[in-house]
């Protein structure tokens, strides 16, 4: 159990329930709640809500997407001013921070015996994915207007993967061979691993892209995230509460 946490959550550590960190919120101003009003808007919070499969897995809190989506209407109103005052305050509460982790085995693989034969799926409450759906689509439509992502940037993008990536490297050294040149190319050991991006360097770049800072919400390094971890039966799958 400890090394598939490890492997995964490589900063992380243990927390018994209902404790870890959870500082004061940002007090709000009058241009923290106009940014606020910008980004969250029914119309958006709505749409967000339909974007979900409604039997998807649930989080920790035991909402599950199709209850937001029969009663909706009657949720816009309270989802919009707790999200705007979350934004204002540049604040996650600490429940919407606790995620449920379950590692599955990868298909193909003969045995499942060592890390790589699992992979983890958080899953998260779905009040806070509507929530990051919301400052997502924002980002989306007003960032790349005036700051565009750099185009060998294959982490994150829909149509982009780790093959992309390979192919564009592998795309280089061809053309630079076709040229009758040579090239030297060193591959990182850790291709792939974008779970591995530091927050630290996520923050740095949201400032180089002019990204409003209330839209940097203070979401905690992933080893707050993972509280109690407990091993089931075979050690099939793992949660942390």
């Amino acid at each position: 159990m400890q090394l598939l946490l490890d492997a995964n959550f490589h900063r992380s550590e243990s927390w018994g329930a209902g404790e870890g960190p959870n500082g004061p919120p940002h007090r709000p101003t009058a241009r923290s709640w106009e940014v606020a009003k910008d980004v969250v808007k029914p119309g958006m919070v709505a749409w967000a809500i339909d974007t979900f499969g409604p039997f998807k897995s649930l989080g920790t809190d035991g909402i599950f997407s199709a209850l937001l989506q029969k009663v909706k209407d009657l949720l816009i109103g309270p989802l919009v001013r707790v999200f705007r005052t979350s934004i204002a305050c540049k604040y996650i509460q600490l429940e919407w921070r606790t995620a449920k982790v379950v590692f599955i085995r990868k298909a193909g693989r003969v045995q499942h015996i060592i890390v790589k034969d699992f992979r983890p799926i958080s899953l998260t409450s779905f009040v806070l994915k509507t929530l990051e759906k919301v400052v997502d689509r924002y980002l989306r439509d007003r960032i790349p207007q005036t700051s565009p992502l750099h185009t060998n940037q294959h982490a994150y993008r829909t149509g982009y993967s780790t093959e992309s990536a390979l192919h564009a490297a592998v795309a280089k050294i061809e053309a630079r061979l076709e040229k009758g040149g040579n090239t030297q190319e060193k591959t990182p050991e850790n291709l792939g691993n974008t779970d591995r991006i530091l927050l630290p360097e996520v923050r740095r770049s949201t400032q180089e892209k002019d990204i409003p800072r209330l839209c940097q919400l203070e979401i905690p390094d992933p080893r707050e995230l993972v509280q109690n971890a407990q091993c089931h039966e075979n050690c099939n799958t793992i949660m942390t509460y």
